[in-house]
């Protein structure tokens, strides 16, 4: 019997049962590890009598952390990746899966680091939450990390477009981006500007196609000073915003790659006294929680970040493994509310 304040360990078992310890440590870890029907009895029984609970920490640490997915977000505080990490999670859990979220704060060299750190762990999974980035440093690192790890069966999926032909579970930003385009249009706007995020990020650069698709459809050139590069955040949608000559430029309507930006960009026309949607229009892509709380209430795409992360982790854990370049695609909806007017000559909302 086990006796009172005493931490029972492997080594008392192994004494009880008159075996070595890594014996007992494999019948432990591999219900079927070949020993006699006789020697098993005699370790369930010093088990059972000694009433020891393995310690799974230590378990996961021998064989890797073949129970545990790894979730890399670019913003944590960002109510965008908050959805996803929200469906993440909670689908972790139901499997009996332990989820790390990691925080790269979009910064390349956390968001490596926190893949090698998952390699060298041996996790189950690891989802990219955040688009790709062509960088070349980025890259190369990806495409090692992505070799390593298919050799440890590691699944690695992303949740935006990838460098890397990676499984994906994303929806098409290129088409995100043309629907919130020809929904301008088809309300009399002609004169659009769109703010995205960094140039290097694949998303922007889907967002940037689906802008010139759009405009080429209904005959107006492309301007390029129209399309600003700067991230997915509020600060830069104000920054951004500032940039432009909207007066001198006659732009109408401004098209948002992330609800963050629209918040910075209708911050912006507020501070200068350019109302929303009577003197600009904007719209935007997400759908995040605040945003049918805004003055006015944001017209956006909702895209379903909850719905996309659970099917990530079932991508994962899946029986089969996922296939190179593997897409499920989701289908954003347009979410009407005040923020666009109609121009004259424009279709009626």
């Amino acid at each position: 019997m086990q006796r009172p304040g005493k931490r029972i360990s492997i080594r008392d078992v192994a004494k009880a049962a008159s075996t070595s310890v890594s014996t007992v440590s494999r019948v432990i870890s591999n219900p079927t590890y070949p020993v006699s029907p006789e020697l098993r009895e005699r370790i369930q029984k010093a088990i059972k009598e000694l009433n020891y609970s393995p310690d799974s920490a230590a378990q996961m640490l021998k064989k890797g952390f073949n129970n545990i997915l790894g979730l890399i977000l670019r913003d944590i505080a960002n109510p965008y990746f908050g959805e996803i990490a929200k469906g993440v999670t909670e689908q972790a859990m139901k499997k009996g899966i332990l989820c790390f979220v990691c925080n790269t704060e979009r910064n390349v060299e956390n968001e490596i680091h926190y893949l090698e750190l998952f390699w060298r762990h041996k996790v189950k999974g690891v989802i990219l939450a955040g688009g790709g980035i062509d960088v070349r440093s980025y890259r190369t690192i990806l495409q090692r990390y992505v070799a390593r790890s298919h050799q440890y069966g590691i699944r690695i999926v992303g949740l935006a477009p990838q460098i890397l032909d990676l499984p994906l579970v994303t929806i098409d930003y290129q088409k995100a981006a043309f629907t919130i385009l020809q929904y301008l249009m088809e309300r009399g706007h002609r004169r659009i500007a769109m703010i995205s995020g960094m140039e290097t990020v694949l998303t922007t650069r889907e967002h940037l196609e689906g802008y010139r698709e759009a405009l080429k459809m209904r005959g107006i050139p492309f301007d390029g000073s129209l399309f600003l590069c700067g991230d997915f955040t509020e600060q830069e949608g104000y920054d951004c915003a500032r940039k432009l000559d909207i007066e001198g430029k006659g732009i109408t309507a401004i098209a948002c790659g992330s609800d963050a930006i629209a918040i910075g960009v209708i911050h912006y026309l507020s501070e200068r006294g350019i109302r929303v949607p009577e003197d600009v229009s904007i719209i935007g892509i997400g759908d995040i929680p605040h945003s049918k709380f805004m003055v006015p209430p944001l017209t956006t795409l909702h895209v379903p970040r909850y719905e996309m992360g659970v099917r990530a982790v079932e991508m994962i854990t899946r029986p089969e493994e996922p296939m190179r370049g593997e897409k499920i695609l989701f289908t954003p909806t347009l979410m009407e509310r005040k923020s666009v007017a109609t121009l004259k000559g424009g279709l009626s909302p």
